[in-house]
């Protein structure tokens, strides 16, 4: 992980087995970086996503992985949502990657990017002045 890219993990570990890395990775939730982590309204942030799938496949393999696709992610900032762009899960590690400019009205202070709805993952991100 680069220096200053704020970082959100969600673990979804319900129907998981403890058992070899491989099994837990598959079980992983999204996990979101912002690089830079404090940027000013305007100044371009990557988004980067891993792990944007449903299903765990532990030891069974009985609960197929699908990616997600179109996830929209939005910039939130005092209760206010903008929509950012949307990600979609590839390859093994069902990555996204998006790099857009903070929207020209964010104030200075903290704000967040969020994945999904309004109950997704959320990384802290600060608006410069």
């Amino acid at each position: 992980m680069r220096p200053g890219a704020g970082v959100v993990a969600v673990l979804l570990l319900a129907g998981c087995s403890a058992g070899s890395a491989g099994a837990a990775a598959s079980c992983v939730g999204p996990v979101m970086t912002v690089d830079p982590a404090q940027a000013r309204g305007g100044d371009p942030v990557t988004v980067t996503v891993e792990w944007l799938h449903e299903g765990c496949n532990d030891h069974s393999g009985a609960d197929e992985e699908r990616p997600l696709t179109d996830v929209p992610v939005s910039f939130v900032q005092d209760g206010v949502r903008v929509l950012l762009g949307r990600v979609s899960g590839t390859g093994e590690r069902y990555t996204g990657t998006l790099t857009v400019p903070l929207p020209a009205q964010a104030t200075p202070g903290a704000a967040g990017v969020a994945l999904g709805s309004a109950e997704g993952t959320t990384t802290r991100l600060t608006v410069l002045p």
